[in-house]
């Protein structure tokens, strides 16, 4: 009787291979879900902020029983995007109102410490914030930032509160453009034409132009327009 006393068996280099293979995969699996675990992180603090700015903005406008003269007007891409149809051309942009609106807005939303000049210096804004640019700078004598009662931080641009950015999760790392630090612009959403004038009636939050002059999102990160989009599922 013949037995077969062959033993079937792995190669050192074959359970190296495997492991190896294994150790790709168990990487790019948690890679992909610890993205995903920051993206929704990053929508919700987006979600959160972008509700308390937009409650305060209507807020301050309700109680005033008026439209603050502070405000940009809504692009054509703005119009169609966000279904902007009541805005007539004859609406014009005025800046009157904008330091009582500034101050009637940052009280609406808890400020805690008001920097009306060199935000970087008077410990507004943290020394790792992210390099000048056209009209957000760090610590110029003619820039503003706010602190409020919630850790986030309000950053005016040169334009005053008609252009700003929030840092969502305040002064807390990664302090970058499209992560945590988002901007906005103030524009038109509706008005009313009366004889041969138009008049806003409602005014709210929209993504400002990208390009030359606005602050380029870093890597990963993503701007107004597509947080907005994200957030609430927009195609």
């Amino acid at each position: 009787m013949v037995f077969n006393n062959k033993k079937f068996g792995f190669t050192l280099a074959e359970v190296m291979l495997t492991l190896t293979l294994i150790g790709v995969l168990a990487t790019l699996t948690i890679s992909t879900i610890g993205s995903s675990v920051q993206q929704r992180a990053r929508l919700s603090e987006f979600r959160a902020a972008y509700a308390r700015l937009d409650a305060a903005l209507r807020n301050v406008t309700i109680d005033e029983g008026k439209i603050y003269r502070c405000y940009f007007m809504p692009t054509a891409a703005d119009k169609s995007e966000f279904g902007l149809t009541r805005i007539t051309s004859k609406t014009t942009a005025e800046s009157a109102d904008c330091t009582n609106l500034e101050d009637a807005l940052t009280k609406a939303l808890g400020r805690t410490k008001t920097c009306a000049s060199q935000p970087t210096t008077n410990r507004c804004l943290p020394n790792n914030y992210p390099a000048d640019t056209e009209y957000y700078k760090k610590d110029a004598a003619n820039t503003k930032a706010y602190i409020l009662d919630n850790g986030m931080v309000l950053w005016l641009s040169t334009q005053g509160i008609r252009l700003f950015a929030v840092d969502i999760n305040g002064r807390s790392a990664p302090n970058k453009w499209g992560h945590d630090i988002i901007p906005f612009m103030i524009k038109v959403t509706e008005s009313k034409d009366i004889g041969d004038k138009a008049y806003p009636v409602s005014i709210g939050l929209l993504p400002p132009p990208t390009g030359p002059g606005q602050p380029a999102v870093t890597a990963a990160g993503m701007t107004t327009a597509e947080l907005m989009k994200a957030s609430t599922n927009r195609k």
